[in-house]
């Protein structure tokens, strides 16, 4: 594991679409394109994040998710490659929570692509458990497992 840099996280807007882009595209087989990102910016229920290392400036994470009735969802969280495991991921996760807390969401769940062996191993470290699956989520035969976690009042 390598050191983590110091970071701030802010709100993610639509200026921001390149290093959305630029962080998916380094993060998934089969990335989110331009519209998807704009979409999720721009719906009412949803919050995107954006983590930024405090010494480069450069845009280094994110997480975008729904906040429900009663509950918050990660739709997606992404790291920049360089900088996996150094911590930028739970920070952008504990930050979910703590917005979560505030917005007196006590629950917090994220589908995981079947094949996504790391992120499962990512969110079982950070207290989250598995509890169902979703027939194929992510395609025909590719499951996706439903990660959840409750938070304290």
């Amino acid at each position: 594991m390598i050191a983590a840099p110091p970071i701030v996280i802010d709100t993610a807007t639509l200026a921001d679409l390149e290093d959305l882009l630029r962080i998916e595209q380094q993060s998934w087989p089969e990335p989110w394109e331009a519209l998807h990102f704009a979409h999720a910016l721009q719906h009412r229920n949803s919050v995107a994040k954006l983590a930024y290392c405090q010494l480069t400036c450069e845009a280094i994470g994110f997480a975008l998710y729904d906040v429900m009735q009663d509950q918050v969802w990660i739709v997606n969280l992404s790291v920049a490659a360089d900088i996996r495991r150094a911590g930028v991921g739970r920070e952008l996760l504990q930050h979910v929570e703590r917005d979560a807390q505030r917005l007196k969401r006590y629950r917090v769940f994220a589908a995981v692509d079947e094949r996504n062996v790391e992120a499962q191993l990512f969110l079982r470290s950070c207290g989250y458990r598995c509890f169902g699956i979703r027939h194929n989520e992510y395609g025909e035969d590719c499951d996706g497992y439903i990660f959840g976690r409750r938070l304290d009042a």
